[in-house]
């Protein structure tokens, strides 16, 4: 089975807005992690922001998240090769009812998933053994 080109905008964005969005937290992260680490005098304030990502439930903070990034909002969009990643189109297929489409990104979502976890799980268990 060969997939037009098109098909394949929306898993690269996926990826490349997942590697700059790592690299953002990271960048951002450590830093603010090794301050509150330390156990300086970081200001309530900051500390609670900070915090409350952690005691939210999932859920919450994705409807948050859905409410901002929505597609009928400007920050959120449904453009292709800017803002229509994988799990839009994927979205977006269903909506059409292609659902061969919608099961071809979900098979491309499923294996990019397995393939981050498996690595994840191998740094893990590299790291553990060198302790």
């Amino acid at each position: 089975m060969t997939f037009p080109p098109e098909f394949w905008e929306a898993p690269w964005l996926t990826i490349r807005l997942a590697f700059v969005s790592t690299a953002l937290l990271l960048i951002i992260g450590l830093p603010i992690a090794q301050w509150m680490s330390r156990g300086g005098n970081v200001p309530l304030i900051a500390e609670v922001i900070l915090t409350v990502p952690i005691a939210l439930p999932p859920t919450v903070i994705g409807f948050y998240l859905l409410v901002i990034f929505a597609p009928q909002t400007w920050l959120g969009g449904s453009i292709a090769g800017r803002t229509k990643v994988l799990s839009i189109t994927l979205y977006d297929e269903v909506q059409k009812m292609d659902y061969a489409a919608a099961h071809a990104y979900s098979a491309v979502l499923l294996t990019l998933a397995f393939i981050l976890i498996f690595v994840v799980t191998l740094l893990q268990r590299g790291s553990l053994v060198a302790r």
